[in-house]
């Protein structure tokens, strides 16, 4: 799916240039890309997920902005930064006791757990049980907050320093290279949550014993 969801789009949005497209012309051709990604999950699943109904929206929304919106096609890779700088936000938010769990460990739920009742109950289960755990959910959702904040302020400075085509490039690559960054960290700390886990648990059994 990488290879529509980057690399079509990247491609068609340099052919177009490169055919005397304006820059809005090609940021919409480009467009194809994700929707081919999205047609090949609609035709292999038979049907459409909540993320591709989200890609469909935004391609829908970047055609309004670039129809009804401002002169300026930078407004269009702005709109793309204000999404993850948003989603941002909004993960940062969970962190607060205003939320009562933080965003990722609702997320990481579906992954962590097998889908039986019997599985959810154990997850939430060490929500309650375990402070380490609350700790070590709400500090991967705030590097997860932080670190999409971090990629859309990139991608605001590329807007205004980098030429219009380089800054596309850099923001269609950028979120993806964001996303397996963290992805690739939170595995990391999960491990390092559950062995530090594991070594508390021990010591319990040991002084039970004792």
């Amino acid at each position: 799916m990488l290879l529509f969801d980057i690399g079509l789009n990247i491609v068609l949005f340099r052919y177009a240039r490169a055919a005397g497209a304006t820059e809005v012309q090609a940021y919409l051709l480009a467009m194809i890309g994700p929707l081919v990604s999205v047609a090949i999950e609609a035709v292999r699943h038979r049907r459409l997920s909540r993320f591709s109904v989200f890609i469909i929206a935004m391609n829908l929304l970047s055609a309004l902005v670039s129809v009804i919106g401002s002169s300026d096609p930078r407004v269009l890779l702005l709109k793309d930064s204000a999404l993850t700088g948003g989603f941002g936000l909004v993960v940062l938010a969970t962190v607060t006791p205003l939320v009562p769990r933080p965003l990722m460990f609702v997320i990481s739920e579906k992954f962590a757990t097998d889908g039986t009742d019997e599985g959810v109950a154990r997850w939430r289960g060490m929500w309650k049980q375990y402070p380490g755990f609350r700790r070590g959910m709400r500090v991967i959702t705030a590097v997860w907050g932080v670190a999409y904040l971090i990629e859309a302020l990139i991608r605001v400075v590329a807007v205004y320093t980098l030429t219009f085509d380089t800054a596309y490039v850099v923001g269609s690559v950028l979120p993806t290279l964001v996303t397996f960054l963290v992805i690739g960290w939170t595995f990391w700390y999960g491990a390092r949550m559950k062995k530090a886990g594991d070594s508390r648990r021990a010591a319990a059994l040991r002084e039970a014993a004792a």
